[in-house]
């Protein structure tokens, strides 16, 4: 890619054409609007740059000689060549963490990433510190060492290793690195070599295959958000694993193994699965199979399913052993070995899943989880019932195993429920492709077909993978991946996105990508990978479980033994160290926060929204100021006619006519508008002598009068005068004909129908608006002052815009979102805090470098996703608060007051679990509907 200077759209056309007939290029692309080229060579010439870079400067100066030309490759090489890496060996997450802060503080530092996958710290220094060379990569090494105690740093050959790091800028972008105290937008987590569940940010390394590795999914089958911690923590700690991440609330597992061990594939998994179940004994995978539904999926565990009746059991148990103690007036001291039994049956009816789950969590290291605690506290409270008379907790014990069962039951259903809602929004994939094969149709998996393959899609069939229609006239319903209402009529030539459903005919198409690699795939893949990058209130969640757990435990055991040695009611502190172990199981938190991401992310994929991942949503979520490209994002990137200024003595239809003549031959965008806006019909025999005078316009012979139509630049060379009016704000095009001025035509690029009202929703929810152009100044005011945006530049070059967008960011506290077309803006994408491509899931650069893709290119999704973000956001902040203050509340009126029963213990854990759950799945039923019953009941 290179930047460019070029003065009229006319002018880029000229060097494209130029460009585009020197030997070895294959294609070449002038975008006057961004002030960008870019070439692809043919591989005979691949190799010889300097010639090429060359070859393609003299072409592109003879064609236009005030043209300028520059590599940003160079650029980018120069950042690269800055870039210094080093060996950190096998530290743990939390302390490659407080290292990488230390060298991001020091002033001769641009950017510092650590990479725990691979064990590297990416260090860029500064230019003018770049030659000083060992001095301050030794106060580098120094800073992260006294940073955390026990890390290390080497450094090593680069080994051209590509992580996207912010460290190493995108290609072709710069970095994103964080000059003035934002946070990074682009993160993703990925398990340390030490195995200790903590994660970096830095962008998703696993998304490219520049390691040489390969992913590999799993549908799983786990019980507990930290039974999937524990199996995910043991198989990071495998030699031959080089990442893995465990989605909860998905199923999922993504593991990639180090690219040796890959030749014994089948051999490894079977390792992976036997350390899994050493870790967790329920534990089960199956890798998915291209295609098909995984079994796990399609059917419910036969232990879940019979829970109800476990549970209704249970109840009938205790109903049995209450009346028996109170009812029917048995003695405690006589018979306490009946009621032992009637509990104990019930407790074993209800828990013996847990129970045997917790005996077997004695024989590992890790056993302090859920199904453990749950043990020791109902058989706790059933041992203190049996040998302390004056104890009665014969129906706590069963009940707090009963109401955990309850809330672990209800939890899975509510999960369920959200995957099974998000999964309807992706219906995407078409079951077959109905392959021609030898004038045979064939049905076939989407995922068989090569490219250039011929189809048949039938009526009311979805349209498998990306195709061009070859055969036959229809319409095709794209709303599931556009969101458009209105049918699109389709027919030989025109280009189908894989998940548009073909209407009213059949048509015959041919495949131009493979399924992996079309526009529905895209779509599954951004939000099936969307739960695997977590936001920091995720990580903090994964942080505080680590620790939460054992420090409530201890607090038990030292309760316990302090009130069996220092009062004389052993029994009641036992209770009490018991009600500890009941409220020190995480899971409310563990499961509410990423289940109300996952849920917010699908409500987004309703409204056409497609957000990468938790992450981003907390971004958006703190977003207070906008910038948006102009042309493709707030415009329709199509030149209009606007109006028609006839001057006296002449008609609007005379000079319309007139000029749509002269410029029937043109290929410049503005004589298409005017052509178009004619109707078109032209007459050939009316026109002769036609010319193309450069960087003014054209000039024709039309019924036998001269009619010149360009520039007032043309009119002066023509000697024609041309009166003063008011500037239009779009580009003005003036018309003689016969040596006489004739009127001007008024071309502009159409706002999109919605993008005032995307601006005043984001004023109303207290974001400012900044809009950035290459376009010229009277242009670009005219745009922003119609829609009232709060500020705008103008006559920007693409790297102008980036260092633009770094002075709008450093003005707020808050963050900033770029909303751009993904294609052109992905320097600006790639330095936002978030970046936001409108319209580009066709694109395969909309969908790396933006954060969020909005698929139907309308601006107001830019409100609509940051409204979903912030209240997603807002039930994470409700979960967490009332979480942790109920079970806080708890742990500090236990040994405080006897106001704490066993009952306030129980809902202080399964109750707590159960609201967070039912408040997490509130972020999918938010939206429109609710914003509207809100306005009406406002108004």
């Amino acid at each position: 890619m290179f930047e460019i200077e070029v003065d009229c759209p006319h002018c880029a056309e000229k060097v494209e054409k130029a460009v585009s007939e020197v030997s070895g290029i294959s294609n070449a692309s002038v975008d006057f609007e961004t002030q960008t080229m870019h070439i692809e060579v043919d591989d005979s010439i691949r190799g010889r740059y300097p010639e090429v870079l060359a070859a393609v400067s003299e072409a592109a100066s003879a064609a236009e000689p005030d043209f300028k030309l520059s590599d940003v490759t160079e650029r980018v090489a120069d950042e690269r060549a800055r870039r210094h890496v080093f060996d950190i060996g096998a530290c743990s997450p939390e302390c490659a963490d407080r290292a990488e802060a230390a060298v991001n503080e020091l002033d001769e530092v641009e950017d510092a990433r650590t990479d725990g996958a691979r064990r590297r710290m990416y260090v860029t220094l500064r230019s003018e510190f770049d030659g000083i060379g060992g001095d301050v990569l030794e106060k580098v090494a120094e800073t992260a060492v006294d940073a955390a105690d026990g890390f290390s740093m080497k450094e090593i050959e680069d080994d051209g290793a590509d992580p996207e790091c912010p460290a190493l800028p995108p290609k072709g972008a710069p970095a994103k690195h964080d000059g003035h105290g934002h946070e990074h937008g682009h993160e993703h987590e990925d398990s340390c070599a030490c195995s200790c569940g903590a994660h970096h940010e830095h962008a998703a390394v696993d998304e490219h295959e520049n390691t040489g590795s390969v992913q590999h999914t799993f549908v799983i089958d786990v019980d507990c958000p930290n039974c999937a911690m524990k199996v995910e923590n043991a198989i990071a700690a495998m030699d031959e694993v080089e990442s893995v991440r465990i989605d909860f609330v998905g199923k999922r597992m993504r593991l990639r193994l180090k690219p040796e061990f890959e030749k014994d594939y089948p051999m490894i998994i079977g390792k992976v699965e036997e350390t899994a179940r050493g870790a967790e004994d329920e534990f089960s995978m199956k890798e998915t199979v291209p295609g098909k539904r995984p079994a796990e999926e399609e059917e419910e565990e036969g232990g879940k399913g019979m829970m109800p009746l476990r549970i209704a059991a249970a109840a009938v148990f205790i109903a049995f052993g209450i009346w028996l103690e109170y009812i029917d007036d048995y003695s405690l001291t006589h018979d306490s070995a009946v009621l032992a039994i009637i509990f104990g049956a019930g407790l074993a009816v209800i828990g013996y899943d847990v129970i045997i789950g917790g005996i077997r969590n004695l024989l590992k290291a890790g056993f302090l989880d859920e199904k453990f605690l749950m043990t020791v506290a109902t058989v706790g409270a059933l041992a203190v019932s049996c040998l302390d008379p004056d104890s009665d907790y014969w129906t706590e014990s069963v009940a707090v195993m009963a109401f955990y069962q309850i809330g672990e039951y209800f939890e899975d259903r509510a999960v369920s429920r959200s995957r099974s809602n998000v999964k309807a929004l992706m219906a995407l994939k078409a079951p077959f492709a109905t392959v021609v094969e030898d004038g045979k149709a064939v049905r076939k998996d989407p995922e068989e077909v090569a490219p250039g393959s011929e189809l048949i899609i039938a009526p009311g069939e979805m349209v498998p993978i990306d195709c061009i229609v070859i055969k036959g006239e229809s319409y095709a319903d794209t709303k599931a991946m556009t969101g458009e209402s209105v049918p699109r009529r389709i027919g030989p030539g025109d280009e189908l996105l894989s998940g548009y459903i073909v209407t009213e005919s059949a048509v015959s198409v041919r495949t131009v990508r493979r399924y992996e690699d079309s526009a529905a795939a895209k779509v599954l893949n951004l939000i099936e990978e969307s739960s695997a990058r977590k936001s920091s209130s995720e990580k903090f969640i994964t942080r505080f479980a680590r620790w939460y757990t054992p420090a409530v435990v201890g607090c038990a055991l030292a309760i316990a033994a302090g009130g069996a040695l220092l009062t004389d009611d052993p029994s009641g502190w036992v209770i009490k160290a018991l009600i500890f172990l009941v409220v020190s199981c995480p899971c409310a938190l563990v499961v509410s926060v990423p289940l109300t991401y996952f849920c917010g992310i699908g409500r987004a994929s309703r409204e056409n929204i497609l957000i990468k991942g938790s992450s981003y949503i907390e971004m958006l979520a703190k977003t207070d100021r906008a910038v948006f490209d102009k042309t493709g994002t707030l415009t329709e990137g199509v030149f209009g006619v606007t109006a028609v200024r006839p001057a006296e003595g002449f008609s609007a239809e005379e000079i319309a006519d007139a000029a749509a003549c002269a410029e029937s031959y043109s290929s410049h965008p503005i004589g298409r508008s005017i052509v178009s806006y004619a109707g078109g019909g032209i007459d050939p025999s009316r026109i002769s002598d036609s010319k193309n005078l450069p960087g003014l316009g054209v000039s024709a012979l039309v019924d036998g009068r001269a009619v010149y139509v360009g520039s007032r630049g043309l009119m002066a060379a023509e000697g024609i005068a041309v009166p003063d009016e008011q500037d239009s704000g779009g580009a003005d095009v003036c018309i003689a004909i016969d040596g006489k001025y004739a009127g001007r035509i008024e071309i502009s690029d159409s706002l999109k129908e919605d993008a005032a009202s995307a601006v005043a929703e984001l004023h109303a929810m207290g974001i400012e608006s900044f809009m950035f152009t290459g376009d010229r100044e009277r242009t670009a005011e005219h745009v922003a002052v119609e829609l009232g945006m709060d500020g705008y530049s103008a006559e920007l070059l693409p790297q102008d815009k980036t260092r633009r967008l770094e002075e709008v960011m450093a003005g707020t506290r808050g963050r900033t979102c770029f909303v751009g077309d993904g294609i052109n803006d992905s320097p600006s994408l790639a330095r936002a805090d978030t970046g936001i491509a409108m319209g580009g899931i066709g694109s395969d650069s909309a969908v790396e470098a933006a954060d969020a893709v909005i698929m139907d290119d309308r601006p107001s999704k830019v409100a609509e996703a940051i409204r979903i973000s912030r209240k997603t956001q807002r039930i994470v902040a409700e979960n967490i608060a009332m979480a942790l203050a109920v079970k806080f509340a708890i742990l500090i009126l236990t040994p405080t007051t006897d106001l704490v029963t066993m009952w306030v213990a129980i809902f202080g854990d399964v109750g707590v679990l159960i609201l967070a759950v039912c408040n997490s799945v509130r972020a999918l039923g938010f939206g429109k509907k609710a914003r509207g019953r809100g306005a009406a009941a406002s108004a």
